[in-house]
């Protein structure tokens, strides 16, 4: 049976990026929350399962110099890195729930990672590596299938994002600043339902 890291790197090895349901053209709420957080453009930002999205061309565009882009598919990567080069960005491949992340950030970004965390102990080694990652004060923006969301994505099943085990999960250490529904068109046409976050780290 092939892995997970072995499946998204076929994925984006044989499909174009724009044929894919994640696909966003302009990740618009991704952009209004990750700006509302008010942060300096220097600030160092992490996007978790960054695949090949458009999200870290349009904040170099905006002005941001310190993105960090983590994925298990080298290949989504290095389609990032042929449209930005190296300057002010840093490309990790690697398990999310297992990279030594050597640096601390002001922004960790996840779209649609999260919700492929199906058991309680995967979304716990998550929490630990978020709060490993992120100084007092900074920014965890989250964003998944909603309860009214679909239950695979491709082909993989997923835990569609629930208030309350949100708030159960990451209530502790963070204050939840913002939540938001949204309604994602893919390529093909199929409305999906997401659910999108901003919390800040407590800084006591």
């Amino acid at each position: 049976m092939a892995s997970l890291q072995d499946h998204w790197e076929e994925i984006y090895k044989e499909k174009p990026s724009v044929s894919l349901g994640w696909y966003q053209e302009s990740p618009s709420l991704s952009l209004r929350l990750i700006e509302g957080a008010g942060l300096p453009k220097e600030a160092p930002c992490l996007d978790a399962g960054a695949g090949c999205s458009l999200l870290a061309d349009q904040l170099k565009a905006i002005g941001y110099q310190d993105l960090s882009l983590v994925d298990w598919s080298l290949a989504a990567l290095e389609q990032v890195k042929g449209r930005l080069g190296a300057k002010g960005v840093q490309y990790l491949v690697g398990d999310l729930l297992k990279l030594k992340l050597e640096r601390r950030y002001q922004l960790w970004h996840d779209r649609a990672v999260f919700h492929f965390l199906i058991n309680d102990q995967e979304q716990e080694a998550y929490l630990e590596q978020v709060k490993a990652a992120l100084v007092p004060g900074g920014f965890f923006v989250v964003g998944g299938f909603s309860p009214e969301g679909p239950e695979r994505c491709s082909g993989q099943p997923v835990r569609r994002l629930a208030p309350l085990r949100l708030a159960e999960l990451f209530g502790a250490d963070f204050e939840l600043e913002v939540e938001q529904a949204d309604i994602h068109h893919t390529p093909g046409g199929t409305a999906q339902s997401y659910l999108y976050q901003r919390w800040r780290r407590k800084t006591i």
